[in-house]
């Protein structure tokens, strides 16, 4: 009996193993790939929506080359990617972007517009690519992302820069802009932007840019 018991055990042990391999996990979101990092890539599939379900633990999120126009279901209700690094969007139909975390549905929690206005769904976020798409604004919520230091907005249809568009971007090394419609840029706008190091306005609608915007700016690499 005990030998059989020995067998059975070896037996359920060998099924489980088998299921675990042969079946996707659910940390990994159809019909995206799970890659070392941990990186999702759900790039170059046709998608017109967000997969569902993104692992918190995703540290790099490509969905670049798709067909999205909204990036509204990665707000998730209350949930953030707080170890989300890296996010490349590039390349989709994407009019808008927001980085701000949208208020629970479920009505247990309750936030002022000043607390909504800074709470990110990707608060730790270091690099966005949101390039070749349909942009008209600088993304929501850029105030809230103190750990952005890459941001590349290229080839949308960017029109002006605010006085408050950068604000709190303090460790933003990377501001790219080029193939653009940029008519304007406050004097104020690069305020907050101490260690920025590469500036690209290139291909844009500027006819002057203002003095005090330029000399805020220290070590400096610009294309203009």
């Amino acid at each position: 009996m005990s030998a059989y018991i020995s067998v059975l055990g070896v037996a359920v042990l060998l099924l489980h193993l088998w299921g675990t391999l042969s079946f996707p996990t659910p940390a990994c979101p159809v019909p995206c790939l799970c890659q070392r990092g941990p990186l999702l890539n759900c790039s170059t599939l046709g998608l017109t929506e967000i997969p569902t379900r993104i692992p918190p633990t995703a540290v790099s999120l490509n969905i670049s080359n798709n067909a999205l126009r909204s990036l509204a279901p990665l707000s998730f209700g209350h949930v953030k990617l707080k170890g989300l690094l890296h996010l490349w969007v590039g390349s989709n139909a994407l009019e808008s972007l927001s980085l701000i975390l949208k208020k629970d549905r479920s009505g247990t929690r309750t936030l002022s517009s000043g607390e909504q206005k800074c709470m990110s769904w990707a608060p730790d976020l270091q690099l966005l690519s949101a390039e070749r798409n349909h942009l008209k604004h600088l993304p929501k919520g850029l105030v809230c992302m103190k750990s952005l230091q890459i941001l590349q907005l290229s080839y949308n249809q960017i029109s002006k820069i605010g006085l408050t568009d950068l604000d709190n971007c303090i460790h933003l090394k990377e501001l790219h802009l080029q193939h653009n419609s940029i008519i304007s840029i406050h004097p104020q706008a690069f305020i907050d932007l101490k260690q920025l190091q590469v500036l690209d306005l290139s291909y844009n609608l500027l006819v002057t840019i203002p003095v005090p915007a330029y000399q805020s700016l220290r070590n400096l690499n610009a294309l203009l």
